[in-house]
């Protein structure tokens, strides 16, 4: 199994576990914003709904962190790669 940190992506097995330990707040979070007379049902639709909403919003910044930490490290190859080339010729 790779590192946390050696990952490239986060996939979604992160977005379940995410989504698993969001969908209570989420509804929480709708019970406070909606009125007495919506039903329980408007609630927890609602609280699933931001769940997955709010799980893909994270899930797609940790991978955005992870790919531009992966882009750096190449990056920073390359340059390394290219001066000993230089010193080569």
């Amino acid at each position: 199994m790779k590192n946390w940190l050696d990952r490239e992506a986060v996939g979604w097995i992160f977005w379940l576990t995410l989504f698993i330990a969001l969908i209570y707040p989420g509804y929480l979070c709708t019970r406070a914003m909606t009125y007495n007379t919506a039903s329980n049902m408007t609630r927890i639709g609602v609280g699933v709904f931001a769940a997955a909403i709010m799980s893909g919003v994270v899930s797609t910044g940790v991978n955005e962190l992870l790919h531009r930490r992966r882009a750096k490290q190449h990056n920073e190859r390359r340059k390394i790669e290219r001066k000993e080339k230089r010193k080569r010729k």
